[in-house]
């Protein structure tokens, strides 16, 4: 599920030129790009505020409640979607699935 969402997140942000708030290690320099970083980081808060629903997700958030940090959400979410239990637990099945399937 989380790979479907973040496949839209990503073609979204690239349609609206936000792609850098996705990119963990983009940091403006200039203080033009700062200015404008910061406003896409408070639009992308707001798509995350309003789309991510799951407990983690919505914690992330309030936890950036005040700095609009959507590329700190992005970043967490995306580490916790891959180590969570619940994909540590898909990851086995399908390696299950694979190991114990046979070809014909």
């Amino acid at each position: 599920q989380s790979d479907g969402w973040q496949r839209a997140i990503f073609a979204q942000a690239r349609a609206q030129d936000l792609i850098e708030v996705l990119t963990k290690s983009y940091v403006p320099v200039i203080p033009a790009d700062q200015a404008l970083f910061r406003e896409k980081q408070k639009y992308m808060y707001a798509v995350f505020e309003r789309t991510l629903l799951s407990d983690k997700g919505k914690a992330l958030v309030r936890e950036h409640t005040i700095d609009y940090d959507a590329q700190t959400v992005f970043k967490d979410l995306s580490a916790y979607a891959l180590q969570s239990n619940k994909a540590t637990l898909d990851s086995s099945s399908i390696l299950t699935y694979i190991t114990s399937s046979q070809s014909w």
